[in-house]
């Protein structure tokens, strides 16, 4: 019986041993330095592109949406999209939480809203219940990047 373990044992060394790691490259590979000043000269983040023409040519030829309204409904589809998230109800400080959105958070928001002419920056979505999740009129880039924002921990 003893014999089938020590076997398997040794035969995982020797696999391990033999086999080259393809993703571990040396730090003298010269292809690793080609691609580090490459990722050096461009920037880290590059905006998405909201144009595609192939895109608009497929979706005229479907006929969804009326010549006149083209370019409307265009511009909201180059919107981005709101952010959307929902408290664990199964956490610990689940109700610290929903308590912090409700009273600080939300306040702290409307506040620099109605400064800022923006309407409504954070409510809960009426159809989840007991209040767990959330929306918001900002991106997430913007909630990334919010002043207001960077006390919370929640982005």
């Amino acid at each position: 019986m003893g014999r089938g373990r020590h076997r398997g044992r040794s035969q995982r060394k020797h696999f391990k041993e033999s086999r080259e790691n393809v993703w571990k490259r040396p730090r003298t590979d010269p292809t690793v330095d080609a691609s580090d000043n490459a990722v050096a000269d461009k920037p880290s983040w590059e905006p998405i592109l909201t144009d595609n023409p192939n895109f608009e040519e497929y979706y005229k030829e479907q006929g969804l949406v009326r010549a006149e309204e083209w370019d409307v409904f265009m511009e909201i589809l180059r919107k981005p999209l709101p952010a959307a998230f929902r408290v664990n109800s199964n956490s610990q400080f689940c109700d610290d939480i929903i308590s912090i959105l409700e009273n600080d958070f939300v306040k702290s928001l409307q506040a620099e809203a109605i400064e800022g002419g923006e309407l409504e920056a954070i409510k809960p979505l009426p159809w989840y219940p007991k209040n767990l999740a959330w929306h918001s009129n900002f991106s997430r880039k913007q909630i990334r990047k919010h002043k207001t924002l960077e006390r919370y921990p929640f982005h």
